[in-house]
């Protein structure tokens, strides 16, 4: 199948074509270009088409399963809010979370926990009108621990789907 071209462009009119794309392509590979083509991090850049937000879950679709082909557009837009979260939190004593102690999300998105014996999170935006994240470990069958993030940016609440435990998460100075 030929390659093709889309059209992405910002709120404020800052439009880029993203070429070199395939039907067969997966969806996780797009949102990498067109980060690339915005100087974004992955979990800072909201992509919408026809009115939908392309969410991590989506990953594994390919182009044509979301009807991305020739000439579409695309709406694009950075999540300011997101870096409110890179820096040093701590679980409430009540949460007794040795899982959630020393957390780390650094400015790549990447974060360690576990007073640092976990080094291989990775922070994933997945509802950015509610604050919504996701930190999750990049190893396979990786446990999902969502949160909501505060107004302020220093408080986390949250739990772990599979496990059922919940936390909030204070900023630390």
């Amino acid at each position: 199948m030929a390659a093709f071209s889309v059209t992405a462009a910002t709120v404020t009119g800052d439009e880029k074509e993203i070429g070199g794309l395939g039907n067969e392509m997966l969806l996780r590979d797009f949102r990498h270009r067109v980060c690339q083509e915005f100087d974004a991090k992955d979990f800072e850049l909201l992509i919408m088409f026809e009115g939908e937000v392309i969410l991590p879950a989506q990953d594994f679709r390919v182009l044509s399963e979301a009807g991305i082909k020739e000439g579409s557009s695309m709406l694009v837009s950075k999540l300011a809010w997101v870096k409110e979260v890179f820096g040093r939190w701590e679980p409430a004593r009540e949460d007794k979370s040795d899982w959630m102690k020393g957390m780390d999300i650094k400015e790549d998105g990447s974060f360690s926990c576990k007073s640092g014996a976990i080094k291989d999170g990775m922070l994933r935006v997945i509802h950015p009108s509610e604050r919504k994240i996701n930190l999750k470990r990049t190893c396979e069958d990786a446990n999902d621990h969502v949160f909501t993030v505060d107004e302020c940016g220093t408080v986390m609440k949250g739990h772990c789907i599979q496990s059922g435990c919940t936390y909030t998460l204070t900023k630390q100075a």
